[in-house]
């Protein structure tokens, strides 16, 4: 199929495509009927979280479109990401364990913890997204240091529970530490990353650990009254025009032409094919370097209930 992503090779040699299909906030029948759908007309990422609370059908959608489509296993990438709460030593391997039942699936592709912040859990040793709050009704939180994580992350990798492992929303020093203490490296880090926040810092700091950024959110998203409106930026608007595609398709194909995974969350069918339709043509290195003008370091999502965490990551730059 020619509009398939191409693929990205892995530092442990596994392959991920580079357009993966995100499936924040969207559940049940909705989910089911985009991952089906996207399947269908080429993605092969499929991207969830235990978090999300949407695994059940995301696994269901994937189960139907190899038996009915006939897709070969082998050729689909499912991604998912241990819960925060349960970023303790003790919890990791049955919360990924409990990922799988949930999904219905023997294996994921690739696991990932979904933030260093260990929020407390309200049950020490029970896989659930529900964590502890105090007595004035703020989080609370742990001091684990991500290395005592992966140590379990590794074992995954070793039970053949999953194929590859990874970081998400992860700091350079983080990363850092893991890489200082590991067996098997975090094949990518999956960060919030836009022309409003290039990330060009931590995307360097990543590749010389052999480490490739996996992005979400690439079209930002207005979450709050404040945030900016990338789709309506004058000069993505003027780049569209220019080559004849969607803003969001010149978004996305900025993405791949930083070398960058990225993940495009949509349940809209002619979204999900437009966001397709980035692979047959590029940005020229001129308007790349136009396009960098455009930082100004917003995030959309600056995980500000977490900040109290001593794991928080965003106290850095990168």
């Amino acid at each position: 199929m020619s509009n398939l992503a191409p693929l990205k090779t892995l530092c442990n040699g596994t392959t991920l495509p580079m357009l993966g299909l995100g499936t924040y906030r969207a559940l049940g029948s909705e989910v089911y009927e985009a991952v089906k759908h996207g399947l269908k007309i080429g993605y092969r990422h499929i991207d969830t979280a235990y978090y999300y609370s949407n695994e059940d059908h995301v696994g269901k959608a994937v189960l139907d479109a190899i038996d009915e489509l006939k897709i070969a296993r082998d050729d689909i990438r499912v991604v998912t990401k241990l819960p925060n709460t349960c970023n303790r030593p003790s919890l990791v391997i049955p919360a990924l364990k409990q990922s799988l039942e949930n999904l219905n699936l023997p294996f994921v592709d690739l696991y990932l913890i979904h933030t260093p912040v260990c929020r407390t859990p309200m049950y020490e040793e029970k896989v659930s997204p529900e964590g502890k709050n105090d007595k004035d009704g703020k989080p609370m939180f742990d001091d684990i240091e991500p290395k005592e994580i992966w140590k379990e992350m590794e074992k995954c990798v070793e039970m053949g529970l999953t194929k590859s492992i990874g970081v998400s929303n992860f700091n350079s020093q983080q990363i850092q530490q893991i890489v200082d203490n590991c067996k098997i490296k975090p094949v990518t880090n999956q960060v919030e990353g836009h022309p409003y926040l290039q990330q060009d810092h931590l995307r360097e700091f990543c590749a010389k650990h052999d480490i490739v950024l996996t992005t979400y959110r690439p079209l930002g998203g207005r979450l709050k009254p404040h945030d900016p409106d990338i789709l309506n930026d004058k000069f993505i608007k003027e780049l569209a025009t220019k080559y004849g595609k969607t803003s969001a398709q010149i978004l996305l194909r900025w993405q791949i032409e930083k070398g960058h995974i990225v993940l495009a969350k949509s349940a809209n069918p002619k979204r999900m094919e437009d966001n397709l339709q980035i692979f047959d043509f590029s940005i020229s290195a001129e308007d790349m370097e136009k396009m960098r003008s455009l930082e100004v370091g917003h995030r959309f999502c600056p995980y500000t209930d977490s900040k109290p965490s001593p794991q928080f990551p965003l106290h850095l730059s990168f």
